[in-house]
């Protein structure tokens, strides 16, 4: 990561993703509903927004995600948009068991 201010605007405290750790790989099991197989995300810090490979979907320090497979980019943004940390994760997994 180039050097992002990670010194979340206004609190006096930098602000960090705590879980999932950077290089993180997640195994979803097919015989487990989606629904839950969710991944808490963790952050220290105030006026916390999510970001999902770009993409805002979450406000807070604790928010879930419902994963899919892929390489993805988690991202922490301040108040004004500015990113203040990341982590690159990787879900695996086969498509979701058929019930019969």
């Amino acid at each position: 990561m180039n050097s992002v201010a990670n010194y979340a605007y206004g609190t006096g405290t930098s602000a960090r993703i705590t879980s999932p750790t950077k290089g993180t790989i997640i195994a979803l099991d097919p015989a487990i509903p989606p629904n839950r197989q969710r991944v808490t995300f963790t952050a220290e810090g105030t006026n916390l927004r999510w970001l999902m490979d770009g993409k805002p979907f979450a406000k807070g320090p604790s928010v879930q995600w419902l994963p899919w497979p892929g390489r993805h980019v988690v991202q922490l943004a301040g108040e004004r948009g500015e990113v203040l940390d990341e982590v690159r994760i990787e879900v695996r997994g086969a498509g979701v068991k058929e019930r019969s």
